[in-house]
């Protein structure tokens, strides 16, 4: 019986671990014409309060390695490579695991989070091509890594050859981790897939001459409609662009006053970034910003545009804004925190624990004709820990992180956080209950933790009902795991218990046969030794003396006849 407790206890603990341990799961292929030290290295920001961890593996080469980061860590793939790659032109699989606060990007300059690397939950079945940064695509070829057996692949091109276009399809079928390269022979491309699998853009080195990665596509299921745009970093040192890509026919997009842009199936446009403004579209867009620095000898936007920017970033949808980040900036770096949010949530989101609308070391700008939706931008101060969070439900937000110093300029999306508070009830001054929670409303009998907040109700939440439905639903499914996790422990061990209880019974029934036989034998024993006590008593009672002389005179005097042994009388005188 203590092992069924022990097993069970095992497996109520395991299940409660690997509910709680939060980790991440990586995995891109990365081409590599030649290994030169321009190879991508592997950049990882933490956005925890801990030190956390990462795990890089490239099983065709057998490299396992583990690092720990505080803040910002660099992997130097190079280095990794190095005496153990001995093919050129190869495709390398390249899997990550980390902890759930750390990021990795490739870094295509010396610390620089150049391209974000998509978590394998992010991995979709419809892609679409994009230059950010104003490539030549012409130039460059697809990586495509599947994620299952028996993936099938449709790459399909459209080529434009003056007023007339056709169509060019390719179709190949991968398995589990298998890659395939495909190179272009057109911007307008999209692929498509049975299965998720993994996308990323690498050059024609011998053409190019650039970097081999470029650039890690994001599936379509991961566009928005509706996003904040502002400019990057010193206007007085850059000129900050949007891009806009579109896929579908009749793309209208709004910006600044309520402008119009219609943009073509398969195309993109480019916006210069004065002020802040909301772009919102009728269908699904990719939204990039790029920072350029100011030459004097380019004199029109389009010339700007096809130079290499100097900071690049995918713009993030409102829909996927967040609600906790935490900020570890490096050492020996000028960094400040771009914020963007609605206006009324600036008292619910607090950095440091201080409400935005409170700080005064902030710059609020209201962006012109929506007055609901601002931009505030944070100083932050190096090697030290901030943390951004919202105390109300409803108030999420997105962070950019502006990094600048001598020898670099850069800049990057803080990925945060689900929406989670940390709250708790009171009763009659009483706490009942502290735990995570995500949703908050400021009545009388809650308090939450974080600055004093003004008193909001948000409309149409019903509070009691949502924290009672959730303190139902997790004793349910407390009750529910219990009952399941006894079932499997009986289920394994009916068997057992059954042997064994059938084993205990016949040795019971032994060692009562095996007391019974020593019983009777002591039994025997006792009354043999009772019948010969009784019959050598009866013996020396009744033994009759050798010489029967005297005996017979006593009866001749008593006037008696007895007879001798030999059966004679005995005559006596008259």
């Amino acid at each position: 019986m203590a092992n069924v407790i022990f097993m069970c206890i095992f497996s109520l603990f395991s299940l409660c671990f690997s509910a709680q341990t939060d980790s991440n799961e990586f995995v891109f292929p990365l081409h590599i014409p030649t290994l030169t030290q321009n190879v991508p290295n592997l950049l990882f920001i933490n956005e925890g309060e801990t030190v956390g961890r990462a795990s890089i593996s490239i099983p065709q080469l057998s490299i396992i390695e583990d690092i720990s980061v505080i803040s910002q860590e660099t992997f130097l793939l190079y280095y990794a490579l190095r005496g153990i790659l001995k093919e050129n032109d190869i495709i390398l699989t390249i899997f990550i695991r980390t902890s759930g606060t750390i990021r990795p990007y490739a870094s295509l300059r010396q610390s620089h989070p150049s391209i974000s690397i998509q978590p394998i939950s992010s991995a979709g079945k419809e892609y679409h091509l994009y230059d950010s940064k104003g490539y030549d695509l012409n130039f460059y070829c697809l990586d495509i890594l599947s994620l299952h057996n028996n993936t099938k692949v449709e790459i399909i091109q459209t080529i434009h050859a003056g007023k007339t276009s056709s169509v060019e399809t390719t179709d190949i079928t991968l398995d589990e981790f298998q890659t395939n390269r495909i190179c272009l022979i057109s911007e307008n491309t999209r692929v498509v897939s049975s299965t998720p699998f993994v996308l990323t853009i690498s050059g024609d080195y011998e053409m190019t001459g650039n970097p081999s990665l470029l650039d890690m596509l994001v599936a379509y299921s991961y566009w928005g409609k509706t996003f904040t745009v502002y400019p990057l970093q010193h206007q007085q040192k850059f000129r900050t662009f949007c891009r806009m890509f579109c896929v579908k026919n009749d793309c209208t997009v709004y910006y600044q006053d309520q402008t119009e842009l219609i943009i073509s199936a398969d195309t993109y446009m480019d916006v210069e970034v004065m002020d802040p403004f909301i772009l919102v579209s009728n269908t699904p867009v990719f939204v990039t910003l790029s920072a350029f620095e100011k030459l004097p000898f380019y004199n029109t936007t389009h010339e700007e545009v096809k130079i290499d920017p100097t900071l690049n970033m995918p713009v993030m949808p409102s829909e996927q804004y967040i609600s906790k980040i935490y900020i570890n900036p490096s050492s020996e770096s000028n960094e400040s925190a771009i914020i963007c949010t609605k206006c009324s949530w600036l008292s619910h989101i607090t950095f440091d624990d201080e409400a935005l609308a409170s700080k005064l070391d902030v710059e609020i700008t209201t962006i012109k004709n929506d007055s609901n939706d601002c931009v505030i931008t944070v100083p932050i101060k190096p090697e030290t820990t901030h943390k951004v969070r919202s105390h109300l439900q409803s108030a999420i937000f997105t962070a950019v992180i502006n990094v600048s110093n001598v020898n670099t300029d850069y800049v990057y999306v803080v990925h945060g956080f689900d929406k989670t508070l940390n709250c708790k009830t009171v009763i009659f001054g009483h706490d009942i209950y502290e735990h995570e929670c995500d949703v908050i409303v400021f009545e009388k009998n809650t308090s939450c933790s974080g600055p004093p907040l003004d008193c909001y109700q948000e409309e149409e939440t019903c509070s009691f009902c949502l924290r009672l439905y959730g303190l139902i639903g997790l004793g349910i499914g407390s009750a529910a795991s219990t009952i399941i996790i006894n079932v499997i422990c009986q289920v394994w061990y009916w068997p057992k218990r059954t042997r064994k209880k059938e084993m205990k019974m016949i040795t019971k029934k032994v060692k009562e046969r095996e007391e019974e036989m020593e019983r009777d034998e002591r039994h025997r024993i006792r009354n043999a030794e009772i019948f010969q006590e009784r019959r050598r008593i009866a013996e020396r009672i009744i033994q009759k003396p050798t010489d029967n002389t005297m005996f017979y005179k006593l009866i001749a005097d008593l006037g008696g006849e007895p007879n001798e042994p030999n059966g004679s009388a005995v005559k006596t005188g008259s």
